[in-house]
């Protein structure tokens, strides 16, 4: 089971970029344009909003 003190694993915006070759600003444009990507979530209070890796891996199979 999956609590606080192990968190799924994730990616902040940061490392997402890095994961895309693309600068977090660019994640950050294409969220507020409405553009399709992967929903960030808040693990339990934590800071910042992390983004699953399977939500993730998902997300790049149905988009290759």
């Amino acid at each position: 089971m999956t609590d606080k003190t192990n968190p799924p694993p994730s990616l902040t915006l940061e490392e997402l970029a890095e994961r895309w070759d693309v600068t977090a600003r660019t994640l950050r444009n294409w969220r507020r344009a409405g553009r399709p990507m992967p929903q960030p979530c808040r693990w339990l209070g934590i800071k910042p909003a992390r983004y699953l890796l399977s939500d993730i891996e998902k997300f790049e199979a149905k988009n290759r």
